[in-house]
């Protein structure tokens, strides 16, 4: 099992943020638009909890289990690969009987230091950076040598993420209905 040893900084700029990386010589590994579906698994949103997820940058798809701690904590997560989005959306909504969501999300990655750090854009949240790293005192390293204005919130799911913002992560998703069930027919 991995850890996922990682820290959101909200509401970053995104030039100042793809200047500092340059600056600090952090190579840029392209723009991605990632298809995703997640389902809880067990917990409670907000508290200790597990979910799934299939997600598919148009190239690669996997299915990731993983289980939030806590915000100061790594994540436990389980990944494999898959051979299609569709058809693994499918296997899965036969599996679980938790109520799938379907959404869409846009991220520039980079590499610093051993680290992946992302802009990521999620749709109605102001855009965002995620610092993953081997630890948490090094994604702390190098988020101080960024040295960039955010709002530091610790390993955070997006549910936390859109709350913050006063919104309902799930309802909001639930808008995409009609694209899961695209996906859901054979």
């Amino acid at each position: 099992m991995a850890k996922e040893h990682e820290i959101d900084i909200l509401e970053v700029d995104r030039a100042e943020a793809a200047r500092r990386l340059k600056q600090l010589g952090a190579d840029y590994n392209g723009h991605v638009r990632y298809r995703r579906i997640e389902w809880l698994i067990g917990g409670r949103i907000g508290k200790m909890h597990s979910w799934g997820r299939v997600r598919t940058d148009g190239k690669n798809t996997t299915i990731t289990v993983k289980r939030f701690r806590g915000k100061h904590l790594p994540m436990d997560e389980h990944e494999i690969s898959a051979n299609s989005f569709e058809e693994a959306v499918r296997l899965v909504s036969r599996l679980t009987r938790s109520k799938i969501f379907y959404f869409e999300n846009e991220r520039d990655i980079y590499r610093l230091d051993g680290a992946t750090i992302t802009l990521d854009k999620w749709p109605l949240v102001p855009l965002f950076m995620e610092i993953e790293s081997r630890s948490m005192s090094h994604a702390n390293e190098l988020y101080k040598r960024l040295g960039i204005k955010g709002e530091l919130v610790g390993n955070a799911t997006i549910d936390s993420i859109f709350k913050r913002y006063g919104l309902d992560f799930r309802k909001e998703m639930s808008r995409n209905n009609g694209k899961l069930e695209r996906i859901l027919k054979p």
